[in-house]
């Protein structure tokens, strides 16, 4: 369907549009954004310009319908700056080397329209062509935007598979009646061996060759019908929700119960593991880079984590929607008494001075209304959020630092940073993603190399 939205779009890869490489507040970054906000702000009475072909980044209100994905200068729509056939381009996930599962929807990497005969076109134009690169604000809207430009390329760029289809008949049947020719009354007992002589009977259900444009073709087909399932079984569910309706289990076990008790044993089983520490470090360590820091602190680094000793408590879980194209929505109430803690090191630039410094950070609780969201196939993750800020409560005390290093303030700089974590990351309208299925990272959903048919059929 029709989408709408602000994307920045540009044609040379890059740094992320008004973004800082190292995450720090620098006085340009601050100058630049605020340009950049006035010059928004005057879109309407700038003088036109190429667009995203002139090599320059920018920022458009998108509309993408049907085949075509048109950029404008604001939201009144009154001065086309491009139009990108979507049809004539393949799109994908462009990444850093050593990317991780937690970064595929970052913002800091953009989604990639690739021309589809860029090689060919480049040769007669004599001239290399240029690709354009997308980035989103959040990165549940990256998601969303990839898996639309996706299907618009897909829906729009495959040719019909009717005429393909009784190509693929006809090859069978040839092939079929060449084996019968072979193997008639009049074929030879060389026509009835292998090659080699050996007496083994040719296979008569060989499989023919596939050129390399029919084999791409296949796997373009199964990727949109990757992102078109059988959404018949929905209906069973939808019909059996509808008629429990809302109405509260009476027993002597309430409805969230039984959903702590898995939380609970799934939690046990798995704290103390080495992996969950380093995913969690990982994890946290993503999230401290991309928060903005003040001049005089260095990057913070996660030295050590300890989960705690208690799990997440779930109460009023409620199902607030179950779309027909599978998207689900669900709200709960989440309390957290665990003790996270955090070993954060850093250092403290004083003029010519370097001091180190090691914190302890200790999350004593958490609590607030958070949204659990499945989108439609073909994601392969679950989206949460905070409707608003959580009541957070943290306690901080120094590990290691130098006398000369005022703990007020950088104990207030290092807490700052956590609630802007938690702000950019996990309160609406930002979500924070969990993948549920893995999936190779490139493709950024369950899509065609995913499926069993894609391997039997030798497309790998």
């Amino acid at each position: 369907g029709r989408r709408t939205g602000w994307l920045h779009i540009t044609r040379s890869l890059g740094v992320r549009p008004m973004e800082a490489a190292d995450g720090q507040t620098k006085l340009t970054d601050m100058v630049t954004r605020g340009i950049a906000k006035w010059i928004q702000g005057k879109r309407n009475e700038a003088k036109p310009s190429s667009g995203a072909t002139d090599g320059t980044q920018d920022f458009y209100y998108v509309v993408l319908d049907g085949d075509t994905l048109v950029m404008y200068d604001g939201e009144a729509m009154k001065e086309c700056r491009g139009v990108i056939i979507m049809s004539k381009h393949r799109v994908s996930l462009h990444h850093r080397p050593n990317v991780s599962e937690s970064q595929v929807y970052s913002r800091r990497t953009p989604i990639r329209l690739s021309p589809v005969n860029d090689g060919l076109e480049a040769q007669m134009c004599k001239r290399q062509v240029a690709e354009y690169f997308i980035y989103a604000d959040r990165p549940t809207d990256k998601e969303d935007w990839y898996f639309a430009l996706l299907w618009s390329s897909l829906e729009y760029g495959l040719p019909d598979t009717t005429d393909d289809d009784s190509n693929d008949a006809g090859v069978s049947a040839d092939n079929d009646s060449h084996a019968a020719n072979a193997t008639g009354p009049g074929a030879s007992p060389e026509q009835l061996g292998s090659g080699d002589g050996d007496g083994s009977q040719t296979p008569m259900s060989a499989k023919p060759q596939l050129t390399r444009e029919q084999r791409e073709q296949q796997r373009l087909r199964m990727r949109r019908a990757c992102m078109e399932p059988d959404y018949s079984g929905l209906a069973a569910v939808l019909q059996t929700i509808s008629k429990r309706g809302t109405t509260a289990h009476t027993g002597p076990v309430r409805e969230d119960e039984w959903l702590n008790a898995i939380l609970g044993r799934m939690f046990i089983g798995a704290y103390k593991t080495e992996w969950v520490r380093q995913h969690f470090i990982r994890k946290m360590q993503t999230k401290f880079d991309r928060v903005q820091r003040p001049m005089f602190l260095e990057r913070v680094v996660v030295a050590d984590l300890d989960v705690g000793d208690l799990a997440p408590v779930i109460t009023n879980p409620k199902l607030e929607s179950f779309h027909a194209n599978g998207q689900v929505d669900m709200s709960m109430y989440m309390h957290y008494m665990g003790g996270f803690r955090l070993v954060l090191n850093t250092a403290v630039k004083l003029g010519a001075l370097r001091l180190s410094i090691s914190l302890s950070v200790v999350l004593q609780s958490l609590a607030g209304k958070m949204l659990l969201r499945i989108k439609p196939a073909p994601s392969n993750r679950f989206w949460i959020a905070f409707y608003e800020m959580p009541r957070i409560s943290l306690k901080l005390s120094p590990v290691f630092m130098q006398k000369q290093v005022k703990y007020a303030l950088v104990s207030q700089a290092i807490e700052k940073q956590i609630y802007d974590m938690v702000r950019l990351s996990l309160v609406l309208p930002n979500l924070d993603d969990t993948v549920f299925f893995p999936t190779l990272l490139e493709d950024g959903g369950i899509l065609e190399r995913s499926l069993k048919e894609y391997n039997d059929k030798g497309l790998n």
